[in-house]
């Protein structure tokens, strides 16, 4: 009996004497990093500056470490505004995390100063350059004073709304300029396959 109490002990005693060594786990700042990396490759615009807003408590995670982080858009998440990008391990650990967070993109746009008229021809003093999230505008928003001076009013526009291309024509462009000249074209054409037909 005390030679089994002994034996006992001294197996207790070597196990304890074992040093416990974890695992390494992940990094979440290399997760974040990952993340950056992705949407700059995937939602980057020589128009803005990508802002990504996240909760911390989202990136407290205990997960084995990893030397091959894959950062993905889950199928039917939104691009911008509230969404998700989820991060995969592509060696040994093959673990998955979704970090939820709000994507936006900083930049500069154009807005009416005041009120323009229809047929009004654009000048310096009819618009501002605001700045704020342009992911949240029309695709045809007009971001650069060049895209607008000179050109005419296409419709009435409101004092401080967003201005579109959709708004502006290139002066002389409306075919009412120029009446008649695509008549006079088809008739003188005409005219001249008749003549040659007759000879």
């Amino acid at each position: 009996m005390f030679l089994r109490h002994l034996c006992c002990t001294i197996c207790v005693v070597m196990m304890a004497s074992v040093p416990c060594v974890a695992a390494p786990r992940q990094n979440t700042g290399a997760i974040l990093s990952a993340i950056q990396h992705f949407l700059a490759a995937t939602h980057g615009s020589p128009r803005g500056t990508i802002d990504l807003e996240f909760n911390p408590a989202d990136l407290r995670l205990s997960l084995p470490d990893c030397m091959e982080l894959q950062p993905f858009i889950p199928p039917g998440a939104p691009a911008w505004g509230n969404t998700v990008v989820g991060v995969r391990c592509a060696g040994k650990s093959n673990w998955t995390v979704m970090i939820p967070l709000n994507l936006g993109l900083t930049g500069i746009y154009l807005a009416a100063a005041r009120q323009i008229d229809a047929g009004q021809t654009f000048t310096r003093s009819d618009f501002a350059i605001k700045e704020g999230n342009i992911a949240e505008l029309p695709t045809d928003t007009m971001h650069e004073a060049s895209q607008l001076i000179g050109k005419i009013a296409s419709t009435a526009i409101d004092n401080g709304q967003i201005l579109r291309d959709s708004m502006a024509r290139v002066a002389n462009s409306d075919k009412s300029d120029n009446p008649g000249k695509s008549d006079i074209v088809r008739r003188v054409s005409v005219s001249n396959r008749s003549a040659i037909a007759q000879n």
